[in-house]
């Protein structure tokens, strides 16, 4: 199920997106704050059977979304 998959998507927009902050995760994923962060810190409840997968693979998000996310970070001062 969907949901099920949200946190091996999660964790593979952590890994290579790391510039992404929790709150844009959160949305793009349509997830939790506490939920990005727990797998951020790996203190998530089943973070040691995560499996990383890409959400554009899973169908969670599309590549636009995932690239529009990215260009937001860009256009902020200082980065």
């Amino acid at each position: 199920t969907q949901r099920s998959e949200k946190p091996s998507a999660v964790l593979w927009i952590l890994k290579n997106y790391p510039e992404l902050t929790d709150g844009q995760i959160a949305r793009l994923m349509r997830s939790t704050n506490p939920t990005v962060k727990s797998i951020r810190e790996k203190t998530h409840k089943s973070y040691s059977m995560i499996q990383i997968q890409s959400p554009i693979v899973l169908g969670l998000v599309s590549e636009s979304a995932v690239h529009d996310a990215l260009a937001k970070v860009q256009r902020k001062p200082g980065k």
